[in-house]
């Protein structure tokens, strides 16, 4: 809620509530007796008498005199150096007999402009202009003393644009100033020809189409330009000039070489300019050496600009209307109106008329009429509008002299829209590439309003709506902040932003005189995802806002909403997707008793939430700020939970809880967003006080009730300006990685709305690691929503004011590298042998999500290899029997469990396996010999020792063929042949097997697994060099076998001519064979060398 009059960065609104308290009448001002100056001599002269030559003539009941002014920060007696400010107190006091409106016009003092009153009874003093004050310089040191002084005007009645009765120049005592150091020169002043030249430019901003001239009673608005080349950046300000609404001309920190636009400045065309064949525009600035108009001052010669055309007028538009058409219930695309237009010669001589592309012309003699028929057919714009519109412009000649009149005729167009319904609310999507679109501005100031305050949303039909106030330059407060009789006005795009509709209405407002005059100010969307209604929260004012001292009216506890300087909570909603409003008021419902504490509240525009998770799941809230009374503002959660149908309020914020002994809070326009455990962040602007140019912060764990944990956040530095946060993932599950994502935009620099930035912070807003510019220069007021295809739209005063302007990003134009997104990491090449087994491959990952299951799956691996579906690990024995080497694309890819957004969470990482063929292949099974009887056994000698280790070569296992296959009722096997001097190990994913009772060389397994056979030498021997090593084969599935029922297990009897000797077999669990080892357990494994080369083996457990 600032002051669009205003520069941004002198934000007019809360600030200045005190100041124009009360006001409207005639006064008197008088300065109070300034102490001695040390090291300067008292005056003796007697301060000038009041006005000027250029002012109305002085009147013996002045609202201010020499007396008026009172010194606030010195004793009497005591002096004030260079550099020391002086703070001065002007009091005025009506000594008419009638209400009238007061205000001082110029000055050389600082923040005069705020002495404004619009309401001074008779014989009344106001004495709240306290603020007033002049720092000391070194030109007030060399004079010896400072004067002050302040030109008054008084109006004719209180209202503020009421013609001014009478306004006079006064000057206080002067004030004595003394150097702090000797030496100090003067610094001399300049002489006449040395008085500085405005570089600046006057534009006409509503020329008539085709250059032709403007008449009398016709309203020129100029843009003014204004480039500061001083080399430095300070404050400029205008003072005088022959326009109308000059006065909001001035910039507090104007940047060197920056160029300063105002477009307020008016004129309305006299008889006096057509005599004189046009209208020069002029205007008088001031700057200041510092910024915030402090320092001294120098004053620019008049800038004049180029001579606007006028000329006499020729005719009038009598009546433009529909006249067929009209007054039906339901109106579509298509239908046909027409519109009759009477035009009328005003001159004593011939004129002649057209109007372009309507077959309409005309010779009309002097004083004669002409009348026309135009058609016109219905557009989706004007249903969108509610009403059709059409613009005409006759041409009107007459000799040499031309001249255009221009008229539009309305007529409403109503319509049916579809009903809203319940829909998901958007969640951002992390896949999109990164964008961010051009700066589009949706809409301008003109001659005839301002812009101000953006908002958006997304309906459920997919439509995102921008609304904003529409503030008209002829409202008491001259375009600016409530109470000025602004509108709540909206757009409409279809298509995610690309292009937008008409301005629509949706609150409208009424230029309108003390007692009629009302207005809606500062736009919050709140979106019910149950339901699909969109509520429009906004600020309802009828003679009183902020700057002029608002208040709370009580009958019988409940706050009267019609009390004249009430400052109303205000809601519209709609329940088709933002076509049509209705609207009421509920500021009793929000604030009750609780009024009499405050003197003003308003919604923070932008945007509220609905709360997506437990507790409070389903409940709107809105967050709004109140001025206490005592001082200072706070914040205060509105919210329902019944879908809109009524409104309540939690406990304001505390002033003081958190802050360090003897500061306050001073909450401002505040955002709240929804965390990841059910809490709510509060996120605060800081105008002035502890905090300031940072973020207060605070949280809540009821729904927004109350606020705990409030504290200043250094990570977020801020130039007093309405930011936003939001979750960037609404609907994603508490817990979980995306539900603590947040997103906030707002600017930086202190004092200074430049420069855009949006921040994101992935711990519920503990941290801001993430920040991106995503606006170069001026940056005002900032909102953003998650729009339906998972990008961002943020809408925002692109000048900082006067303007509002959309573009859209991703999550990627933040960040390409999300952390809080799961992410395969790159997986190298390998390269390998068939028959091989591989070195374990290992997938690793980042940001995966705590709260969630992973699943890890493979597409492409060679036969042989598997891949671990909740570690990710590759590994297993190629078994492809290539005989060329062959490659395999493998991509792997991870999956984590849906967390509510229904966005997966899944990351792939692509590799390729190079497979050489097996150079030694296995060789084809000895053939086993008929047993034959044993002889009887001799003792054998012991052999004797050889030297050295024994060189051997393992025998390869072997597996089903087709002379001897696996089939539905024969599991797969692997079966040894026994080789002298080495042991064999035996396992399927990663697990020993044992052998097939009554054959220890043989070993069965699973259909569809992978069987993997090593070899080693034990004590004594070693293993040929190039011997391979290691086996693996893949069983069939019963799918591939064709099976349809389970095969049995079979049970091989026992062959009672075997050689092989076994011991009782001891429980599985504890032991293991042929060479293999088991965790937890030690095997000892005894090689028995046999004859024919069979073996035995003893196993025990040890220990």
């Amino acid at each position: 809620m600032k002051g669009a009059k205003m520069p941004p960065l002198k934000s007019m609104r809360k600030r200045f509530t005190r100041v124009f308290a009360g006001a409207s009448a005639v006064a008197l001002l008088s300065l109070g007796v300034v102490p001695t100056v040390a090291g300067a001599a008292p005056s003796t002269a007697e301060p000038p008498a009041s006005g000027t030559a250029t002012t109305a003539a002085p009147t013996t009941n002045s609202p201010v005199t020499a007396s008026s002014f009172k010194v606030l920060n010195k004793a009497e007696g005591e002096s004030f150096s260079v550099g020391e400010t002086i703070k001065l107190q002007v009091t005025l006091t009506n000594d008419t007999d009638t209400p009238r409106a007061f205000g001082f016009e110029n000055s050389n003092l600082n923040d005069y402009q705020k002495c404004k009153w619009w309401k001074v009874d008779p014989r009344e003093t106001k004495r709240d202009c306290d603020f007033l004050f002049h720092k000391v310089t070194d030109t007030d040191a060399t004079a010896g003393s400072f004067t002050p002084q302040v030109t008054w005007i008084m109006r004719q009645s209180t209202q503020h644009t009421s013609p001014v009765a009478k306004k006079g120049e006064v000057v206080g005592k002067p004030v004595p100033v003394t150097t702090k150091s000797e030496g100090l020169k003067p610094t001399p002043s300049k002489p006449e020809s040395a008085i500085p030249s405005l570089k600046a430019t006057f534009k006409v901003s509503n020329p008539k189409p085709g250059g032709a001239p403007f008449q009398e009673g016709d309203t020129i608005h100029y843009n003014l330009e204004v480039t500061n080349d001083t080399g430095q950046t300070r404050s400029f300000q205008s003072i005088n000039s022959n326009l109308t609404n000059w006065n909001g001309c001035k910039w507090s920190a104007f940047p060197a070489a920056a160029t300063q636009s105002c477009p307020f400045p008016t004129h309305k065309v006299t008889a006096e300019d057509v005599k004189a064949g046009g209208f020069t525009p002029s205007i008088t600035f001031q700057m200041y050496s510092s910024t915030g108009y402090k320092g001294t001052t120098t004053k620019f010669a008049p800038f004049a600009g180029s001579k606007t055309p006028v000329a006499p007028k020729l005719a009038s538009i009598e009546s433009f209307k529909f006249t067929s058409g009209t007054g039906k219930e339901n109106y579509k695309v298509g239908d046909a109106l027409t519109a009759t237009l009477v035009v009328k010669n005003l001159s004593d001589s011939p004129i002649k008329i057209s109007i372009p592309n309507a077959g309409c012309s005309a010779d009309l003699a002097a004083a004669a009429s002409h009348t026309c028929t135009l058609p016109y057919t219905v557009t989706g714009d004007d249903l969108e509008r509610g009403n059709a519109k059409l613009d005409v412009v006759v041409n009107v000649t007459q000799g040499e002299h031309t001249s255009i009149e221009t008229a539009s005729a309305t007529t409403p167009t109503p319509t049916t829209w579809p009903a809203a319904t319940g829909f998901a609310a958007p969640n951002a999507d992390p896949n999109l590439a990164a964008r961010l679109t051009p700066l589009q501005v949706i809409e301008n100031n003109t001659s005839e309003y301002n812009i101000r305050i953006p908002a958006i949303a997304v309906a459920s039909n997919g439509d995102i709506l921008a609304s904003y106030d529409l503030r008209p330059l002829d409202g008491a407060w001259k375009g600016g902040d409530s109470p000025n009789e602004n509108s709540i006005v909206q757009r409409r795009s279809k298509d995610g932003g690309k292009t937008w509709g008409p301005m629509t209405y949706i609150a409208k407002g009424k230029v309108a005189g003390d007692g009629e005059r009302f207005g809606w100010s500062d736009p919050s969307y709140v979106v019910d995802h149950t339901t699909g209604e969109i509520f429009n929260f906004h600020v309802g004012s009828l003679d009183a806002g902020l700057p002029n001292n608002p208040s709370y009216h009580l009958v019988n506890g409940k706050v009267d909403e019609t009390y004249r300087r009430t400052m109303n909570f205000a809601v519209s909603s709609s329940k088709d997707n933002g076509y049509t409003w209705s609207s009421r008021l509920i500021t009793n419902d929000v604030l009750g008793e609780r009024a009499k504490d405050v003197t003003g509240c308003f919604a923070t525009s932008g945007a509220g939430i609905q709360k997506m998770h437990e507790p409070f799941k389903g409940r709107l809230l809105q967050q709004a700020a109140c001025k206490f009374k005592t001082g200072g503002f706070r914040a205060i959660t509105i919210f329902s939970d019944d879908h809109g149908k009524t409104w309540q309020s939690g406990q304001f914020a505390s002033a003081t809880a958190g802050a360090p002994a003897g500061q306050r809070w001073n909450f401002d326009e505040n955002k709240i967003a929804e965390l990841s455990d059910g809490r709510l962040i509060l996120n605060s602007r800081v105008s002035e006080g502890y905090g300031l140019h940072k973020r207060i912060v605070a949280t809540s764990n009821d729904g927004g009730v109350s606020w705990a944990d409030v504290h200043v956040d250094n990570n977020l530095p801020d130039s007093r300006n309405n930011a936003q946060i939001i979750r960037a993932f609404p609907s994603a599950n508490n817990g979980t990685l995306r539900a603590k994502v947040l997103l906030f935009s707002n600017t930086e620099k202190p004092n200074n709305r430049v420069d855009g930035k949006v921040k994101m912070s992935y711990d519920n807003g503990k941290s801001w690691p993430i920040a991106k510019q995503i606006r170069n220069g001026g940056t005002g007021y900032t909102t953003m929503v998650v729009q339906p295809d998972g990008s961002i739209g943020l809408l925002m005063e692109p000048d900082t004011w006067n303007k509002v302007g959309y573009v859209n990003f991703t999550l990627k134009t933040l960040s390409e590298n999300l952390p809080f997104e799961v992410a395969l990491e790159k997986i190298s090449d390998v390269k390998t042998t068939d028959g091989t087994p591989i070195a374990p491959i290992k997938v690793t990952s980042t940001g995966n999500d705590p709260a969630l299951a992973d699943t890890y799956s493979a597409e492409g691996l060679p036969a042989g290899l598997k891949i671990n579906a909740e570690t990710g690990q590759i590994e297993g024995t190629p078994a492809v029997g290539n005989t060329d080497v062959k490659n395999f694309d493998v991509k792997v890819t991870l999956t984590e469990a849906e967390d509510g957004t229904g966005i997966p969470r899944t990351s792939s990482q692509t590799f390729k396996i190079t497979l050489a063929p097996n150079p030694t292949p296995a060789p084809a099974p000895e053939p086993k010999p008929e047993p034959k009887p044993e002889p009887t056994p001799k003792p054998e000698p012991k052999p004797t020792p050889e030297p050295g280790v024994v060189s051997v070569v393992p025998n390869a296992p072997v597996f089903p063929d087709a002379s001897d296959p696996v089939t539905c009722t024969v599991k797969p096997f692997v079966t040894l042949q026994p080789t002298k001097g080495v042991s064999y190990s035996v396992t399927v994913d990663g697990k020993e097997l044992d052998w097939v009772e009554g054959n220890p060389s043989k070993f069965e397994y699973d259909y569809g697994k992978t069987v993997v056979v090593k070899a080693k030498a034990v004590e004594g021997f070693e293993l040929a060099k190039g011997a391979k090593t290691q086996w693996s084969w893949t069983a069939p599935t019963l799918d591939e076998l064709g099976c349809t029922t389970p095969a049995p297990d079979p049970k091989p009897t026992p062959d009672p001519k075997s050689t092989i000797i076994a011991q009782a077999k001891a429980p599985k669990s504890s032991l293991v064979h042929t060479g293999a080892t088991v965790v937890g357990l030690s095997v000892a494994a005894a090689v028995l060398l046999l004859a024919g080369g069979a073996i035995a083996i003893i196993r025990r457990r040890q220990g």
